[in-house]
């Protein structure tokens, strides 16, 4: 195994970890005690508003980059609905499937795009 492909493994298995330990603060946010606004607080908040606002901006260019790649429309949409419902652990879901199976590639050197 090259360098390159040790550092595209150790990455994706990063990604995985990384959207794994998002899902379980989601999960901690669900069945752990309201905080002191609970979820009607929420949605008077800015913060949260733009947060969201951020988030679904990151979701939806990540589903163009998908659905601009080759691929089963399918499999798009599949990838996208993971996407809506999981935000960013979803995509980075994604990217570390894609890193694991070499679909994307790292090069040694930076080249300034993922598909070259």
């Amino acid at each position: 195994m090259t360098r390159t492909a040790l550092v595209q493994h150790i990455a994706g298995w990063l990604c995985l970890a990384g959207a794994a330990s998002v899902l379980a603060f989601v999960a901690y946010g669900f069945i752990g005690p309201p905080g002191p606004g609970g979820l009607e607080g929420l949605w008077s908040e800015p913060w949260f508003l733009i947060t969201m606002a951020d988030l679904y901006l990151g979701v939806l260019l990540a589903m163009g980059f998908v659905w601009l790649r080759p691929g089963r429309t399918l499999v798009k949409a599949g990838w996208s609905f993971l996407f809506v419902v999981g935000g960013h652990p979803g995509v980075a879901i994604w990217l570390g499937v894609q890193l694991l199976t070499g679909k994307v590639q790292m090069t040694p050197e930076s080249t300034g795009s993922l598909g070259k």
